[in-house]
């Protein structure tokens, strides 16, 4: 338990960047690719796939925008395109 605790700054510290980086990524993805951004929608998937990787022991969501950039303009778009890179990465 002493190891936990010592760790609950670093905790804490994912938590607060794990809270700005939405508003930071999103709407520069947005401009990017000239699509309009849902913000709350945005926010209920990231606090969804946290909840379920924290149930599951897996890692927190982040959006990275170098690489959904890269996503989008290869084409990538809908949920076909986006399981077949889930399952690919996990793989």
């Amino acid at each position: 338990w002493i190891a936990v605790a010592k760790s609950i700054p670093t905790m804490m510290s994912l938590i607060a960047f794990s809270l700005i980086h939405v508003p930071i990524n999103i709407p520069a993805f947005a401009i990017s690719t000239n699509v309009e951004a849902d913000f709350n929608a945005e926010l209920v998937a990231h606090g969804y796939s946290n909840a379920f990787a924290g149930l599951f022991c897996g890692l927190q969501n982040y959006m990275t925008y170098a690489t959904s950039l890269l996503y989008a303009k290869a084409g990538g778009e809908g949920k076909g395109s986006s399981i077949a890179i889930s399952i690919g990465t996990a793989a």
